[in-house]
């Protein structure tokens, strides 16, 4: 949550509406390790680079998950519909 300290950026902002409008259910809270490690895919936003998977945590190997796929394809088409295609 950005109660913790991280920015309520454009692109994070974003991605919740997706997860809302897909019928994703959303919950903001500060994981531990433990749930990181344990969960089905974790991915990080950020304005420069999108939705970015995240591979492992502290040299261990996270879960890959195709709904952070999903939501990372309907980003980008949202993005492209806005603004056009990105450079290639």
């Amino acid at each position: 949550p950005v109660t913790s300290g991280i920015l309520p950026g454009v692109t994070r902002s974003v991605v919740l509406e997706l997860c809302r409008a897909i019928g994703v259910s959303v919950r903001e809270v500060s994981p531990r390790r433990e749930d990181l490690l344990g969960a089905k895919g974790v991915f990080v936003t950020l304005s420069s680079w999108g939705i970015v998977a995240t591979g492992e945590l502290d040299g261990e190997l996270l879960s890959t998950s195709e709904l952070t796929r999903d939501i990372a394809r309907r980003y980008t088409a949202l993005l492209e519909a806005e603004t056009g295609p990105g450079l290639e």
